[in-house]
């Protein structure tokens, strides 16, 4: 499609937040099992928690997991630490990530009230590899929590404020409208990728023995149905057509039915499986693709305590 249609009716939003690591590499311990096991110092390293007690430190991981669960569940990628916004979302996305931005301040506050007292419990906890250099000021700490959302037009050929020869011009453009049709692409395939993905996994669901049945096995799949046409940039009928037949065949179902009637497990295994079917077809979905896409379903929060900061773009008055 093309670029300037797209500029019209979405954005682009980063999303780049800083954090502190818990977790460091102890190097004398680590040269110490080395010795011990006589081993090669670069055999492996040991990593020790500054901060044993989990509580005020998991608030803000999940504070962290909810800002990049909800901006990934709006957003499709675009380009590295970048999605692409539908416009008509964008109140809807700012006020959203807001009040998790607030969420996130009050569990770094809370942090950072304990840490005096959670420094001095990690004395007890860690013994002889407590070092009071490992651990940054309270000051250093409080500027190193940070949520910033950048937000900035789509680019569009022709959108330039510098003198070039036609030719330049020209070649410069056909450039631009190459890579962000490829981009359209990739955003694309990447939307047929999060329909096939929830529904994948309710026909593994049903199909096991004696599965565990939650009401977001139906959940998921109904926010991403109501989600999707907004960020269905092409307007995609075959992708329509089949975002409406899993919404009316699979969001309704009965969460109680599923887990007492095996005959309803096996139904829907079924239907869901055809679905899966039709999706992997119309996507043009590749077996290394689904092991790449579910490799990571269970989630994609931070799975290590307090992952290394994003490093992002200049800050702009965004949200």
């Amino acid at each position: 499609m093309a670029t300037k249609g797209l500029a019209n009716k979405a954005m682009l939003v980063s999303l780049v937040i800083s954090q502190w690591l818990t977790r460091i590499v102890d190097k004398s311990i680590t040269w110490q099992i080395a010795n011990d096991h006589k081993a090669s110092k670069d055999a492996g390293t040991y990593r020790k928690r500054l901060l044993i007690n989990k509580g005020a430190v998991a608030g803000v991981q999940t504070a962290v997991s909810a800002l990049r669960k909800y901006h990934g569940m709006m957003t499709l990628p675009w380009t590295k630490g970048v999605g692409i916004l539908a416009s008509s979302r964008y109140t809807e996305y700012s006020t959203k990530m807001r009040g998790l931005i607030n969420e996130f301040k009050s569990a770094v506050l809370l942090l950072l009230n304990e840490y005096p007292t959670l420094k001095d419990e990690a004395k007890y906890d860690l013994g002889d590899m407590w070092k009071d250099d490992d651990y940054p000021t309270e000051k250093w700490l409080k500027a190193k929590f940070d949520v910033r959302i950048d937000v900035f037009p789509v680019p569009q050929s022709g959108d330039w404020r510098i003198e070039l020869t036609d030719k330049e011009m020209e070649k410069l453009n056909k450039q631009i409208k190459k890579r962000e049709e490829e981009r359209t692409k990739e955003a694309m395939n990447k939307l047929w990728e999060r329909l096939y993905k929830p529904v994948k996994h309710m026909v593994e669901v049903l199909n096991k023995d004696n599965p565990k049945i939650f009401k977001t096995l139906t959940s998921n799949i109904m926010n991403l149905t109501d989600n999707l046409p907004d960020l269905n940039f092409t307007e995609d009928p075959k992708l329509e057509e089949l975002r409406k037949e899993v919404q009316d065949k699979l969001c309704e179902v009965s969460i109680d039915e599923l887990k007492e009637s095996k005959f309803f497990r096996e139904t829907m295994a079924e239907t869901a499986e055809e679905l899966r079917q039709k999706i992997k077809e119309g996507g043009n979905i590749t077996d290394d693709d689904v092991l790449e896409m579910m490799s990571g379903y269970v989630g994609n929060e931070i799975i290590e305590e307090f992952g290394p900061p994003v490093v992002g773009q200049r800050k702009m008055k965004g949200v």
